[in-house]
């Protein structure tokens, strides 16, 4: 799989609802290349409009991807608004998160 051109320091940036992507990435998916694949097949399931929707919850989010996008609850936070992303940068950053866990690359990509 050739490294997505991605830049992990603009999503670390202002843009909450990138942030919040990375943070259930660290949180709920970890190094679990399953869980990836997992996202990977639901997303693309979902652009192909075989599968409406599709929905995880785990320690600190519930996710809901749909032909709209990507939609993150913080599950820790009850105050926190709703986090929304195109389908296609939530499928772009779990790729970028795959490359990362499949080159042993150890940085933590909330570092930037």
């Amino acid at each position: 799989m050739s490294k997505p051109n991605w830049n992990w320091s603009e999503w670390t940036a202002d843009d909450s609802d990138r942030r919040e992507v990375l943070g259930f990435l660290s949180l709920d998916i970890q190094d679990s290349l399953e869980s990836l694949e997992q996202l990977l097949t639901a997303t693309s399931e979902i652009e192909a409009g075989h599968l409406a929707t599709w929905e995880r919850s785990g320690n600190a989010y519930h996710l809901h991807l749909d032909a709209k996008g990507a939609t993150l609850k913080n599950l820790v936070v009850d105050d926190q608004p709703l986090n929304y992303l195109s389908l296609s940068d939530f499928n772009t950053a779990v790729v970028a998160w795959k490359v990362q866990l499949e080159s042993g690359n150890d940085d933590d990509p909330r570092q930037g």
